[in-house]
């Protein structure tokens, strides 16, 4: 099979013979879908042209999360920048589906840029767009994070907001209780053949249920019992 397309393509304007000593270092690899070609962190010597099917180039973040940074199909090529200054890689990349690519391990890449300033020019361009590419979706991304933490603390205000609110109106339903307490007989009379006693459960925190037992003489005795308003539940016995 001739490279050679492929070859022209990902480094467009080479000059032919350098484009065919290019293919006769190259190595035709095939691998699987899901197969890691490089992975990040590692220090690796390899560079990738791909020939048959596509690879994602994957990037973890510090929080754990993926992130896709592009996908890479026929005739476009990566891991050029390790080889350039012999970093570990800065992403994963993994074949997205069944893929051919031609590798070229450092070695050869060395002897091709000694060679060829038309193939350095070609790497060296794709680099600086990549780079500007990544800060670009870096960019989104802040901006997306940012956006996010303002909405979550636009809603963390507003809930402190009731919470305070709530904490507020429960503090006065506190002391409406105690008042409302505070306004009912502690003690009902008691006579031989007669005997009182109440329980008074408001539905809430206050009821508008209000009762006394008033003693009129000797022998009369007046039984109030006041209901303001509803929800409240009075029981007496006598």
């Amino acid at each position: 099979m001739s490279y050679t397309p492929v070859l022209e393509e990902a480094f467009q304007g080479l000059e032919r013979e350098t484009l065919l000593i290019l293919a006769q270092l190259a190595l035709d690899k095939q691998y699987a879908a899901g197969t890691i070609l490089c992975r990040q962190g590692v220090v690796e010597d390899t560079f990738y042209i791909v020939v048959e099917g596509s690879v994602a180039i994957v990037q973890e973040l510090d929080d754990g999360q993926e992130r896709l940074l592009a996908m890479r199909r026929p005739g476009e090529y990566f891991g050029e920048l390790s080889l350039l200054d012999d970093t570990p890689r800065v992403a994963t990349c993994v074949t997205a589906s069944d893929t051919r690519v031609l590798e070229i391990t450092g070695e050869s890449f060395d002897t091709i840029l000694r060679e060829s300033p038309t193939v350095a020019y070609a790497i060296v361009r794709h680099v600086v767009r990549m780079l500007r590419e990544n800060d670009r979706v870096a960019i989104e991304d802040l901006g997306k994070k940012n956006r996010e933490l303002r909405l979550a603390y636009e809603e963390l205000s507003q809930a402190q907001a009731r919470l305070v609110e709530s904490e507020r109106l429960e503090r006065e339903l506190e002391i409406a209780a105690s008042v409302q307490r505070s306004l009912l007989p502690t003690r009902l009379p008691q006579y031989d053949n007669y005997r009182f006693a109440s329980y008074l459960r408001p539905a809430r925190h206050v009821g508008g249920d209000f009762f006394d037992v008033i003693e009129l003489d000797r022998v009369h005795v007046a039984i109030l019992l006041a209901d303001v308003v509803d929800k409240s539940c009075l029981l007496y016995t006598s």
